[in-house]
């Protein structure tokens, strides 16, 4: 079930699948988020729960017992239940039930809440510890940013610039779709990436520790640019796919948790990013989406 929420400046759309943000367009009717073409990549703006990435082999143990679980969690396939809506916001909930509990064996609540302000969506997730016992989880978001915006312009035409210079290694993929954990150079007194395909030949890339609480997403042939603030997380990974060819859409991913390293022990409260919550404790972290 679709919701939409507007102003003057912008319009939003929410589904209750995935409790995802499927629509972020202007007073112009521009599109600013990737419109889930299934030849390129059906997803729009997922919300990545209960982990980041994969787990090795597909699976983790917890308290002496194996569970699978699928890439990325399985919240951005879920069905949500829209709980609020308001002319500035839009919230879904998703909670624990028997078919999770098949392979996430927690009682949790999954707020997601889209706030609208001006040119700025804000994504914010609200998780509770539900029942008795901890909860163990990793949490990140996987928004899409249209990329090129407008006809006559080329993925290439685009660059990212950090709101601060940096100075930082940065994780690559393996081929097993696993972080080596041994990190790469990266960028050296910089604070410019510029988009070329052959960047992501080997998937992600993949930083931790970054200064800069914000991105920006330039184009040096149009003056269309999208800044995406991520002030409270530690890992923020960069994607696009490269086959099929010409992806309209770079990934700009801030994650709580990231991909199992390639040595990752299977034991889900050793693995690295993983966050514990006791018993009714509550976890919340926010992202933003801004036109400029």
């Amino acid at each position: 079930m679709l919701t939409s929420i507007s102003n003057k400046y912008c319009k939003i759309i929410a589904d209750t699948s995935g409790g995802e943000l499927i629509s972020f367009e202007d007073s112009h009717s521009v599109h600013y988020l990737h419109d889930g073409n299934p030849y390129f990549w059906r997803f729009h703006a997922p919300a990545l729960f209960p982990i980041i990435g994969r787990f090795r082999d597909g699976t983790y143990t917890f308290d002496g017992n194996s569970y699978p679980m699928t890439s990325h969690g399985f919240a951005r396939t879920a069905e949500f239940t829209l709980i609020d809506v308001s002319e500035a916001s839009i919230a879904y909930e998703l909670c624990s039930n028997d078919q999770f509990k098949a392979f996430f064996p927690f009682d949790f609540s999954f707020i997601i809440r889209y706030t609208l302000h001006k040119k700025t969506v804000q994504t914010s997730y609200h998780i509770t510890a539900t029942g008795s016992d901890p909860l163990y989880f990793s949490v990140g978001g996987h928004p899409a940013l249209a990329c090129p915006i407008g006809n006559g312009i080329k993925f290439e035409d685009y660059y990212l610039e950090f709101s601060e210079k940096e100075t930082i290694d940065r994780y690559e993929i393996d081929a097993d779709g696993f972080i080596i954990p041994e990190p790469f150079s990266g960028l050296d007194n910089e604070n410019i990436i510029h988009l070329k395909y052959d960047l992501f030949t080997n998937d992600a890339l993949i930083y931790n520790g970054l200064q800069s609480d914000s991105i920006t997403l330039r184009c040096h042939k149009s003056d269309r640019a999208i800044r995406f603030d991520f002030p409270e997380f530690p890992w923020l990974g960069i994607w696009t796919k490269t086959n099929p060819a010409n992806t309209p859409f770079i990934c700009l991913e801030p994650w709580f948790g990231h991909d199992d390293f390639s040595n990752a022990p299977d034991e889900l409260i050793k693995k690295d990013g993983i966050i514990h919550l006791n018993s009714k404790e509550s976890f919340s972290c926010t992202y933003a989406i801004t036109i400029l």
